[in-house]
């Protein structure tokens, strides 16, 4: 029956070993945040280099085309 108890000692391992884990996942999280986050980040630059290109290309179409309509009329 004293088999199934744990003692003091055993109590301290299991907490020993719980915050062991429990720092081992601080710094996986925080390392998966930060991959995240740079991920995040390249995209976001690729995106708004895309915009800019499409919004300059835009613009380049439509002052062709107010200059040909200013020549014509």
């Amino acid at each position: 029956m004293t088999d199934s108890l744990a003692t003091k000692h055993d109590v301290e391992r299991i907490d020993a070993r719980i915050d062991g884990l429990e720092k081992h996942l601080d710094v996986r999280l925080f390392e998966l945040e930060k991959r995240f986050e740079l991920r995040l980040d390249g995209r976001l630059a690729d995106l708004e280099r895309r915009l800019t290109l499409r919004l300059g290309g835009v613009m380049v179409a439509g002052l062709g085309i107010f200059s040909t309509l200013v020549r014509v009329l």
